[in-house]
């Protein structure tokens, strides 16, 4: 899967895998091709809270970013929220 990474001006592509998981989630993970060569993984669900409902949300999810081989990890650095179409 490829995806497009935009950092502000900057555009970078991003090579990834799927994983779809039991629970009805989904697991986009892969390697970042810019100067840190970060690994990253987006956990996506639809399963959302009735107060994320009612704001309009139909899917949320976390992006974290980091090392995988590395002691520290990877870090949470944003959160992911689709809205429903008119909213």
């Amino acid at each position: 899967m490829k995806i497009t990474a935009v950092t502000g001006s900057q555009k970078y592509e991003v090579k990834g895998k799927i994983h779809y998981i039991k629970d009805g989630s989904v697991v986009l993970a892969g390697k970042i091709k810019d100067k840190t060569n970060s690994d990253f993984r987006m956990h996506l669900t639809s399963n959302v809270s009735n107060a994320d409902f009612q704001q309009g949300y139909c899917v949320t999810g976390t992006l974290e970013r980091g090392t995988k081989k590395l002691e520290k990890g990877m870090n949470l650095t944003h959160y992911a929220m689709i809205k429903r179409r008119g909213y």
